[in-house]
């Protein structure tokens, strides 16, 4: 059976692809090409240039791009122009003879033109403004706004560059990123519907010798798939795995003993390994310290550097200092280093020490004195810790001309003097602490409890219940053993902790809401943290004491079980028959009388000021 093709050719049998090699040509006749006849659908094609056959007119040609089919008529052909080029006017109006043929002049009106240009868009058109003419429009003057490709950017352009700067490139990286999940897309005025990642992995596979080859993805790389066709065995060759074998395999498990090199001679007690390093030998070994100190028992054989944990003591160069390291290796000081510590000789001026930087070989400097010294009032009760201030520098210079012309005429007397006294008499003038109201306030109460005989007369005159809470006190009251408990166990805790130098805990039996209070409260007083643990009912509280920590003065359960002791002040009421003996003062049932040993009882309004001049005790 014979079928014709594409190409008009016949084959027998049935309809095949033809591949015969056919010429074509475009519908304008300029232009011809080769190709396949099965990859052309049709026999012509359009070349794109311009079509230049003659119209119908016998004038002029056609303007088209190259087509298929016949031109279009002349467009200047009578029927055809019945308007002014711009429209507006009919030919009747402005011709007094009627156009015969396309040759004839087709006459312009004095309206403006009002063409479109091609520069308009759909939000910004313009028009041609010139006067009715001929021809194409001249190039609009205005500006137009022309968009990126990706359209995230515009700009204004003149319209004579529309052409040039339509569909530009803005500066504006894309940044989306990329399928890989890895990367960013680092294109400008992107216009990519998907960014896939043109990269190549190059992850480390899980054989840890090869890298991953495809592009770059998410998730984990595939395994390697490399082979090796060489035997893999263990390191004493006792265990052998034969080929293929895929990369990343491991060397096989030897359950032989290790046969390599050790630094020690101590049994081996590990087996045939693919590692690099053997396991460090744990036997138990005595070892010197690296300060040469002492010999450290059970040291695991594997360690080298052993430190005792003393200090490391070992003379300087400057011969004044000790090292203060802890035991150490190699020199106590680097290439270049010196000696920093303290210098420790005493000042002139004062008992410190100079505290200035190691100074081997030279005095010491003249500088102010920074040591922290603490200074009382008279009384004792107030203190507190100032800085000793003596400058050894301008001490001499501080000198007034009154103290110097006294010092010269006991020089020219031929009597010897000390200037010390002077000098330091500024420094230690703003040393001095002074009592304040406070102060004459315990003197006079310490001296009424004397005459009194008033037991524990060191207590202030401020409540001092004042210092608990009266949540406490009434704790203190109802149940003393509970707070005896308490008050027992923080002040070991404090104890202990300031007597180590460590941070010391103790933990509370479960308690109540009310006791758990209490303990948070009075811990408090001890300068101590607390925390609760433990979901109700086994909550309980944990108490940490500091170097912060202390023990109160006054314990909350003295605090409870205080009394005042003094009695309201009598008058000095004159009496009737003087005698010698001593009058009894005691509090009565009523706390406004004082009772004396006549049994007469005398108004509280009648008190008056122990301290006042005329008071006779």
């Amino acid at each position: 059976m014979v079928h014709s093709l594409h190409c008009n050719m016949s084959y027998p049998g049935s309809c095949e692809i033809c591949y015969q090699s056919i010429t074509i040509h475009c519908y304008c006749g300029k232009s011809s090409r080769d190709s396949i006849c099965a990859e052309e659908a049709n026999d012509q094609y359009s070349c794109g240039k311009r079509c230049s056959k003659l119209l119908d007119c016998g004038n002029h040609i056609c303007e088209r791009s190259c087509h298929d089919g016949p031109c279009d008529s002349c467009a200047l052909l009578p029927e055809h122009v019945i308007h002014c080029p711009c429209g507006a006017t009919p030919l009747t109006h402005l011709l007094t003879d009627v156009r015969m043929s396309c040759l004839d002049p087709i006459p312009t009106c004095h309206s403006m033109c009002r063409k479109q240009l091609p520069c308009s868009t759909t939000d910004d058109l313009h028009f041609c403004e010139d006067q009715c003419h001929l021809g194409e429009c001249p190039v609009c003057d205005k500006e137009s706004t022309v968009t990126c490709k990706c359209g995230k950017s515009s700009e204004s352009v003149p319209c004579r560059s529309v052409d040039e700067k339509k569909d530009f490139e803005c500066r504006r990286v894309c940044n989306k990123k990329l399928t890989c999940g890895r990367h960013r897309c680092s294109n400008k005025c992107c216009v990519r519907a998907e960014h896939s990642c043109d990269r190549v992995c190059g992850k480390r596979l899980q054989c840890g010798r090869h890298s991953c080859q495809d592009s770059c993805h998410g998730g984990h790389c595939e395994r390697c798939w490399e082979i090796s066709y060489d035997e893999l065995s263990c390191r004493c060759g006792s265990e052998v795995l034969f080929p293929p074998i895929p990369c990343g395999t491991k060397p096989p498990v030897c359950s032989r003993q290790c046969n390599r090199q050790h630094p020690c001679d101590h049994p081996v007690t590990h087996d045939c390994h693919s590692e690099e390093h053997c396991p460090p030998c744990t036997v138990l070994t005595e070892k010197m310290c690296m300060g040469g100190h002492e010999l450290r028992k059970n040291i695991p054989c594997h360690m080298t550097d052993v430190s005792c944990g003393v200090a490391c003591g070992k003379d300087l160069p400057c011969g004044a200092h000790k090292c203060q390291r802890v035991c150490h290796k190699n020199a106590c000081l680097s290439d270049g280093e010196t000696c920093q510590q303290p210098c420790a000789d005493k000042r002139t001026l004062c008992d410190h020490m100079c505290a200035a930087p190691c100074h081997p070989d030279k005095p010491c400097p003249a500088s102010k004195c920074k040591a922290m010294m603490t200074i009382t009032c008279p009384c004792g009760r107030k203190c507190t810790k100032v800085q000793c201030a003596v400058d050894e520098g301008h001490a001499y210079r501080s000198l007034k001309s009154e103290q110097l012309n006294s010092l010269m005429m006991e020089l020219q007397s031929g009597h010897a003097i000390s200037i010390l006294d002077v000098t330091l008499r500024d420094a230690m003038d703003s040393h001095k602490l002074e009592c304040d109201e406070i102060c004459a306030q315990e003197d006079r109460n310490r001296k009424l409890a004397e005459a009194l005989k008033i037991e524990n007369p060191d207590i202030s005159s401020t409540d001092i219940s004042h210092q608990y809470s009266p949540f406490l006190l009434e704790q203190a009251r109802t149940d003393l053993k509970l707070i005896l408990s308490i008050e027992e166990k923080l002040k070991m805790l404090v104890e202990n902790s300031l007597k180590t130098g460590a941070v010391g805990q103790a933990t509370f039996s479960v308690m109540k809401a009310t006791q758990r209070r209490v303990v948070h409260e009075l811990a408090g007083h001890f300068m101590c943290d607390t925390y609760s643990i433990d979901p109700e009912p086994l909550r309980n509280v944990i108490a940490i004491a500091n170097k912060k920590s202390v023990i109160p003065s006054l314990m909350l359960s003295q605090a409870a079980q205080v009394k005042k002791v003094m009695p309201a002040p009598v008058k000095n009421v004159p009496r009737e028959q003087p005698t010698s003996t001593m009058v009894t003062l005691g509090k009565s049932k009523d706390s406004n009388t004082v009772k004396c040993d006549d049994s007469k009882d005398i108004s509280s309004k009648d008190t008056v000021d122990y301290f006042a001049d005329d008071v006779d005790l």
